[in-house]
């Protein structure tokens, strides 16, 4: 079981300034890697808006790309699953 950890207002502020998001949420594991979840406005996640968030939060953050997963965010409530 994965253990929440604040990842911080960097984080948050990078996410937030990316227009195709439309939900974002990230927490640290306890193994010291960051998932980040996100679902945007067509839902579709590419690679290259994947690679731009690990980019920047690997940068802002100094934590290593390859510690850093991106995941779409399924809201199964809304979905009814």
């Amino acid at each position: 079981m994965d253990t929440r950890r604040d990842v911080g207002t960097k984080t948050e502020e990078i996410l937030s300034k990316n227009e195709d998001l439309t939900y974002f949420d990230a927490v640290y594991t306890k193994e010291g890697q960051l998932r980040i979840f996100i679902n945007t406005k067509d839902g579709d996640i590419t690679d290259e808006l994947v690679s731009k968030i690990k980019k920047e939060v690997s940068e802002e953050n100094n934590v290593p790309v390859d510690r850093i997963v991106v995941l779409k965010f399924i809201d199964y409530e809304k979905n009814g699953k």
